[in-house]
């Protein structure tokens, strides 16, 4: 199941936090999210970076995609409430 995604430390993680919480739940692994990013901006150098806030507005991924420079896509007041509490600049 984590054969391409996950390694096999990450499958252990994810397989021992799941065991101890209700169901559904969702884990994102930020280091993950931050290589991803990094691989996409080495890719495409010219292109700029937004993120959908409606995929996940968690406070945590939102910081870590702001301090790696992302743009942010936003669709609702809340949306935009999240982001500029983080400091994101409205531009």
């Amino acid at each position: 199941m984590y054969r391409g995604y996950y390694s096999p430390a990450e499958w252990k993680k994810i397989i021992e936090f799941s065991a101890i919480k209700e169901t559904p739940f969702l884990v994102i692994l930020l280091d993950r999210v931050q290589q991803k990013f990094q691989e996409f901006r080495r890719d495409f150098p010219s292109a700029k970076i937004y993120y959908a806030v409606k995929a996940s507005p968690g406070e945590e991924i939102l910081s870590l995609l702001r301090d790696l420079g992302s743009c942010f896509d936003i669709a609702s007041i809340y949306e935009l409430d999240r982001v500029l509490n983080l400091g994101v600049s409205p531009d």
